[in-house]
């Protein structure tokens, strides 16, 4: 069981900080994740992976969405996307599903986009035609979560909005967890540490070919709509920052992670293709050792990041 401890601790310029810490109170060991088959080549381009086996991709030339199984090849393809009102060309940026297709828990699943130039909110649930276009969540979202039969989004503007999944209840009715405060950083990403959907912000700087990470921090939300994100830290726990999917992983899960790091890719080809790692704990950016190397890129290859 998760248990959230609380503490307090000055900061530089004399203002008190909230720390928030995650203890696991539980004897039970994490299992890893079964291998998944990588005989089995996906069509498409991957917008959204899934631990349970599931990745997502969509075919540019037809727009066309496939939740394609991994382990056993199976493929389920989806309607096309409609041109929405304002938005002249089918992007889609990134997708998340509720639950596995196949899952014996639930009649119905829904996928969910980050669509258009405007990056909107769009949904699709099994047994439908078409798409909907959640308008009442605004524009601008950075990033997509899928988490307890609820899917979250969060604009840049810091706005997290929650969607709960009922088949009973269509359309979905969006409900906002935390309002626009403005962040100071540069990119926001979702993740989930020992059962709390967090923030991840991404600080960045000029670089010699472009925009370069510099910094990271994460918040924890809370269920006060008022007090926002509480700042954190990571409890040994690693995250995977992919450009369609991204990962939290707890403590000793994965062999050659360090915890407290945030590993991550940035797109102006500093790193050449590979991955740099935030230590939490110093605040320092280096190049993974080549064990956690090698570890990323079979992380990469299962396709559970990308």
């Amino acid at each position: 069981m998760a248990k959230l401890k609380v503490k307090r601790r000055p900061s530089t310029d004399g203002s008190t900080g909230i720390i928030l810490k995650f203890q696991l109170h539980s004897n039970k060991k994490v299992k890893k994740p079964e291998p998944l088959n990588l005989e089995v080549v996906p069509r498409g381009k991957p917008i959204g992976g899934s631990t349970t086996g599931w990745l997502i991709t969509i075919n540019n030339s037809s727009e066309i969405i496939t939740l394609f199984n991994t382990a056993n090849g199976a493929e389920i393809q989806l309607p096309p996307l409609p041109l929405f009102l304002n938005e002249d060309v089918n992007i889609v940026h990134k997708a998340v599903l509720s639950s596995p297709p196949d899952s014996l828990l639930d009649d119905d699943y829904v996928v969910m986009i980050i669509y258009g130039n405007s990056k909107q909110l769009a949904c699709f649930k099994e047994g439908d035609e078409t798409w909907i276009l959640l308008e009442e969540a605004g524009n601008s979202y950075d990033d997509i979560l899928s988490h307890e039969g609820a899917l979250y989004g969060v604009d840049e503007y810091g706005q997290v909005v929650r969607c709960q999944v009922d088949p009973y209840s269509w359309p979905p009715i969006l409900d906002v967890v935390t309002d626009r405060w403005f962040f100071w950083g540069q990119k926001l990403n979702l993740a989930v540490i020992e059962g709390y959907v967090c923030i991840v912000i991404r600080f960045m700087e000029d670089g010699g070919l472009g925009r370069q990470t510099c910094h990271f921090k994460v918040g924890a939300l809370t269920d006060d709509r008022d007090k926002g994100v509480i700042i954190c830290g990571l409890s040994n726990w690693a995250i995977l920052l992919g450009r369609s999917h991204s990962v939290a992983l707890p403590p000793n899960t994965v062999q050659g992670l360090k915890g407290n790091c945030i590993y991550f890719k940035d797109d102006d080809g500093s790193d050449v293709g590979g991955f740099r790692c935030f230590n939490m704990e110093d605040s320092m950016i280096h190049y993974p050792l080549q064990s956690e190397t090698e570890e990323l890129l079979r992380i990469w290859k299962r396709k559970i990041v990308n």
